[in-house]
């Protein structure tokens, strides 16, 4: 869930970006979002980062669900290709691995939402940001234009200045083993680590870079 107050928290290293997607079938007449309105959609689970971002940007479009469930990313790509749901949000690095299992068995289309990050921002904040799924990932023959947020790695801002410097160390040093367990990890760099706006780098990793 959204916190209510600002928490006490300051940034190691922006990780890599997590991108919104609207995912129906290839076949669907689902267009774009506003195609949502009338249909079964799942926003992902209740209280989780998909579900927030969800929310917010059907929000910002003016778009209002009259069906939703609260699927698991796999529950949700089960659903679409059963029939039970006609599509489903979920965010995550590129490629993302349970839409391109289903892109695999079934052609897919993801919605493109342009123009809608300057009205999101308004309602939301500078958090999101535009991006674009290109073309070729999961089989799609057009680049999708889409919303993205940032990963970011924070921790307490209390936390001793040596521990964060540590910490930042190591996170690069480890990188090999963490691109073995995400590819996504393969984005870790260390210019883009430092842009974590709104969220200030702690003493530690500033020390670091």
């Amino acid at each position: 869930q959204p916190f209510n107050t600002a928490l006490p928290i300051q940034a190691l290293a922006r990780l890599y970006d997590d991108y919104l997607q609207v995912v129906t079938l290839a076949g669907s007449d689902i267009d774009r979002l506003a195609d949502l309105a009338d249909r079964r959609v799942s926003v992902g689970p209740r209280g989780s980062g998909v579900a927030i971002v969800a929310q917010r940007v059907l929000r910002a479009a003016g778009v209002t669900l009259t069906t939703t469930f609260e699927h698991s990313p796999r529950t949700s790509a089960e659903a679409l290709a059963s029939g039970e749901i006609d599509a489903f949000f979920i965010a995550g690095g590129l490629p993302t691995p349970v839409v391109t299992s289903l892109a695999g068995a079934a052609p897919v289309r993801l919605l493109s939402m342009p123009d809608l990050v300057e009205d999101l921002q308004a309602q939301s904040g500078q958090y999101y940001q535009p991006g674009s799924i290109p073309a070729g990932i999961y089989g799609l023959g057009t680049e999708v234009a889409t919303v993205t947020v940032a990963n970011v790695l924070v921790v307490r801002q209390d936390l001793p200045e040596e521990f964060a410097y540590r910490l930042t160390e190591l996170l690069f040093d480890a990188k090999p083993e963490l691109v073995d367990a995400h590819e996504e990890a393969r984005r870790l760099d260390h210019r883009s680590a430092l842009a974590t706006h709104p969220i200030t780098l702690h003493a530690g990793a500033q020390r670091y870079y």
